[in-house]
């Protein structure tokens, strides 16, 4: 199914092989493996599909967090690399693995603007905003700085992306304010 496609980027079968995985979750160690593929095209999709999987299916994926955090460190294919920069923080992830993952997505920001990237750098601030309203609290204003410096420089979607996560990222502080203060 995920062979299938005219170029690496084509979509191919990828909502087919989600119903299929969701039908018999045996399948996903399937598409797991997939992620490997020599075919940068069949990797691609493969990580489409576990993106598109309902969370109840995604957090099957934890038993594989050490290897996709390893695939993810090595990862250079562009379709490939935004999808699961969107995809890992998903994951029941430990403080030393959300380290390491951070530190990923702050390498793919410092590459600055790379033909092709603005998905993935967009998807790194996401995913670094995740971070920090999950296992890295302490990471927050850090976070909330690069989403303004993205605001003001980044690509349309980079800017657009950062306004929804600052907001996202206000209302959390504030609402933790409030709890706090006792209101």
């Amino acid at each position: 199914m995920l062979a299938a496609g005219r170029h690496r980027l084509s979509l191919g079968e990828t909502k087919k092989a989600v119903d299929w995985v969701v039908e018999d979750p045996r399948q996903l160690a399937a598409v797991v493996e997939l992620l490997w593929d020599e075919d940068r095209g069949v990797a691609g999709r493969a990580a489409h599909v576990l993106s598109l999987l309902p969370q109840k299916e995604q957090r099957r994926l934890d038993r594989w967090r050490e290897e996709l955090l390893g695939l993810f460190d090595e990862l250079d294919d562009n379709k490939t690399l935004w999808l699961m920069a969107g995809l890992l923080p998903r994951l029941k992830l430990n403080k030393k693995q959300a380290l390491r993952l951070a530190e990923r997505y702050e390498k793919l920001l410092d590459e600055g603007p790379v033909l092709g990237r603005s998905i993935v750098r967009t998807m790194a601030l996401e995913g670094l905003a995740q971070l920090s309203l999950g296992v890295l609290p302490e990471r927050r204003a850090g976070v909330v700085e690069l989403l303004r410096m993205a605001e003001r420089t980044g690509s349309a979607a980079m800017a657009a992306r950062s306004r929804h996560l600052l907001k996202r990222l206000t209302d959390v502080r504030q609402s933790g304010n409030r709890h706090a203060s006792g209101d």
